[in-house]
């Protein structure tokens, strides 16, 4: 049986064809299946492959006077757009419809290291962005703008404040939960000061109740939007938000609301205890020094020195 040899630009258009199809708004919320797009344009490996590999080049590191994708569209308030024409304020005002069944966004808005091989499109964290967000005071505040929008949707929302107990909540189930805090001290822009302490709290939204049933389950696609949002944050520049993003998460997972899988759990606490370098999905347990990239390497090299 003889195939025909493939044609990167007409497979790039059908990708973009089928994420129109099955996660453009006219269709969020719709009786339609929900199958990942790969597997609803009939797309094989060998060409996921491929596509990853045009995508680096794509996502290469800007120059002085373009800077990285990923800078671009964070940029405030109109930064560049995505690969389907969205600009991040644009993502942050959608519905909490729009952001459970589009599932082409949260690479962008939480980007990683590592390409999708879901969403190959989507740019990837490369030297350039790390130290930008590092360096950058307003990349950070606009990554934390985009997980207090995602917190909501989760029914938790983002406080900060002085060092304290922290109170517990009773839902209307009448089962007790305490808030959950990042023990980091912090500067109100999320950077370690100790002249300044302060700890950023994840706390119940009013929304909490029914926001939370898309999450506080055995599983589902938002326990892998959970695992990627840690890291991210992480290696972003906003690791006391993500530590307490992750004890929120473990107060949820300890009372057993839910039946949240261990599995799930167990991907939430790599996200949040391993080296940035390496990945949940890694099983290995030796030679972590020697993996990943190499600029995340060299920074948790220096993490450990100081």
């Amino acid at each position: 049986m003889a195939f025909l040899p493939v044609n990167p630009p007409l497979m790039s258009s059908i990708r973009n064809l089928c994420h129109i199809i099955y996660s453009g708004p006219r269709f969020r919320g719709s009786k339609r299946l929900r199958l990942p797009v790969s597997a609803a344009c009939g797309l094989g490996r060998k060409h996921h492959l491929s596509s990853a590999t045009m995508s680096k080049t794509v996502t290469a590191s800007g120059s002085a006077s373009q800077p990285p994708p990923l800078v671009s569209f964070f940029e405030h308030p109109n930064g560049s757009k995505d690969f389907r024409g969205r600009t991040l304020s644009s993502i942050l005002k959608w519905s909490d419809a729009d952001l459970e069944y589009s599932h082409d966004y949260i690479q962008s808005v939480f980007p990683l290291p590592e390409i999708s091989p879901v969403n190959p499109q989507a740019p990837a964290v490369d030297h350039p962005t790390f130290e930008a967000f590092h360096a950058r005071l307003e990349l950070r505040e606009r990554l934390r703008e985009a997980f207090e929008r995602i917190l909501l949707f989760y029914g938790l929302k983002l406080e900060t404040r002085q060092a304290s107990p922290p109170p517990s909540f009773t839902n209307e189930n009448s089962e007790n939960i305490n808030h959950a805090s990042s023990p980091s001290q912090t500067d109100r822009k999320g950077h370690n000061n100790c002249s300044n302490p302060e700890i950023f709290r994840i706390v119940p939204a009013p929304n909490f109740s029914s926001a939370s049933r898309s999450w506080v389950r055995p599983f589902g696609h938002n326990h892998l939007r959970i695992t990627r949002i840690i890291r991210s944050l992480r290696i972003l520049g906003l690791e006391p938000e993500a530590e307490a993003f992750f004890a929120a998460l473990k107060s949820v997972y300890s009372s057993g609301k839910g039946n949240i899988s261990s599995r799930s759990f167990t991907f939430w606490t790599r996200s949040a205890k391993r080296p940035l370098n390496i990945p949940p999905e890694d099983n290995s347990k030796n030679g972590w020094g020697n993996k990943g990239k190499v600029f995340l390497r060299e920074f948790e090299q220096r993490r450990r020195q100081s």
